[in-house]
Formats: C-alpha cells, structure tokens, sequence
C-alpha cells in the first residue's frame, strides 16, 4: 500500500510597518543625490550642504545645512551672511595663534580652525585662521542654520527651512565620503509628512506529497503580496501631524485572512485528494 506523506511548509517573511514619506498637499516629492567629500559644500535640490563627518560602520555622519561661506580680512573685518534661514552679521574681534574671536548676530565666540560651535543659534566652523587681528588676518569659514547628525544607521531626517521642508536620507557612507539624497516638495508650501504603510512580503505556500513506491507528486504554490495600500492623511495645518493607522492596520488584517483562507482551501483540497486515492487503493484487490 502506498504511504503518502502530506507536508505543508508555509514560510511567512512579513514587514508589517513600512516608512514612507508623501507631500501634504499631494504634489511629487522631487528628489536629488550627490556623493559628498569631507568639508565639501555642495547644493543638492537647492539645499547647500557641508559633511563634517562620516563612518561606515556603524553608518553615520555629520551635516551642516543651509551652509554660506565667509571670508574675513584686516580691511574688511565684517560680513554680511546670507542663508536661505535668514542672514546674520559676522564680525572678526580678535585673531591670535588660530583662534579667532568671531561675533555672529549678538553672539560672541572664541573657534579654533576646523572646530564646529554653536554662535547665535547657527553653527560656525573656521577653515584658515591666519595672521593676526589687527594686522594681517586672513580668515575663513562657514556657517549653517543647523547640525544634522545621523547616528547608529539612521538613514531619514525631515528639517524645515523657510517654511520649506527637506527630506534629508543618508543612503551609505564611508570613512571620508557619504551619499546624500534631498527631497522636496514639488510645491515649497507642501509638507513631508510620514505615514506608515502596510506590507506583507513574500508569502510562500509550499507543499510537498510523497508517495513511497510509485509515483511522486510535487505542487509549489507561491504568492507574493508586495506593497499594499498605502494611506495618505490631509492636514488641517503646517503644524498638524497627528497619525491615523485605523485604516493601514485594516487592510493589514484582510491580507492576512486572504492567505489564511488560501491556506486552509489548500489544505482541504489536498486532504480530500488523498482521501479518494486512499480509497480507490482499499476497493482495488491486491494481486
């Protein structure tokens, strides 16, 4: 008599809780990539940007954004800087030994070449301090509406500049380079806003029927239900950014319910399958 072994092996890889990112008031999110070298600034989707600092393991880095340079000398001591965060008076006091005495706004610092410091609320980084003040000084720099700092394989930072916000993804850095994607609206008054979207992947149903002395039966079956519905959220205001996962968690159960049901069907349909045969076999006389 035959022996049929009926094995099922459902193997369930599930993502349940996707990040994504969509504009508020429906239009595109443009985006832009550039590779970025230490203390290079580059514009990036009209966004200007200096990498302070990169690893790869574990993925990080250290941006300043918003980034003007400046250059102060002996005969014009002062400067103007222009961002698109507002603009901001720099006045050089003092130069001694690489250390410069810088009055940002209201702010007075002392910064030392290649340091980042914080000087009225922006963030101030000297690259040449020579010569003296007064005198011979010949001093540069940078300066940024803020730090964006990625740690322990963060990828996704949203910063609002202007009343226009930038999506800011670190996709993979090495020790003394990293790649900077910039997303935005493709409407400035558009807000990034995130929402989390539903996503079963890679659903495989896999049955085998043996049979011992005669003839071997193997069926794969193989679903995939990849990128469900995903839920889109209108806000009332800039400031309003409260989450609504009633729907995104519904359509999460109907999914799961379709291959369940599939799975107890297929299970059926089998069982009954070697039933029949089972019984074909017993009403048959051996000979």
């Amino acid at each position: 008599m035959k022996k049929v072994v009926l094995l099922i092996g459902i193997i369930l890889f599930m993502n349940l809780v996707s990040a994504g990112y969509n504009c508020s008031d429906g239009s595109l999110l443009t985006e832009n990539r550039e590779t970025m070298n230490l203390n290079d600034k580059i514009s990036i989707n009209q966004l200007y940007l200096i990498l302070t600092s990169a690893s790869h393991s574990p993925k990080s880095a250290d941006l300043i954004i918003d980034v003007v340079e400046f250059a102060l000398t002996d005969q014009s001591n002062s400067t103007v800087a222009e961002m698109k965060s507002g603009t901001k008076n720099i006045t050089l006091m003092n130069l001694t030994s690489s250390r410069a005495v810088i009055k940002v706004g209201g702010d007075i610092k002392e910064l030392e070449v290649g340091k980042v410091l914080e000087v009225d609320n922006r963030e101030v980084r000297l690259s040449k301090a020579d010569g003296a003040y007064p005198g011979t000084a010949n001093v540069e720099g940078i300066i940024g509406k803020e730090m964006v700092s990625f740690i322990n394989n963060e990828s996704f930072r949203v910063v609002s500049i202007n009343d226009t916000d930038y999506l800011i993804e670190l996709s993979s850095t090495s020790n003394d380079q990293a790649i900077i994607i910039v997303k935005k609206c493709q409407n400035d008054s558009g807000n990034i806003i995130e929402f989390a979207d539903p996503v079963v992947e890679n659903v495989t149903i896999v049955e085998n029927l043996t049979a011992a002395e005669n003839v071997t039966s193997t069926e794969n079956v193989t679903k995939s239900i990849v990128n469900s519905t995903s839920t889109e959220k209108n806000l009332e205001s800039k400031t309003s950014d409260k989450k609504t996962p009633l729907f995104g968690t519904v359509i999460l159960f109907i999914l799961i319910a379709i291959v369940l049901g599939g799975i107890l069907i297929l299970s059926i349909v089998l069982f009954k399958n070697v039933k029949r045969e089972n019984e074909i076999q017993v009403a048959q006389p051996d000979i």
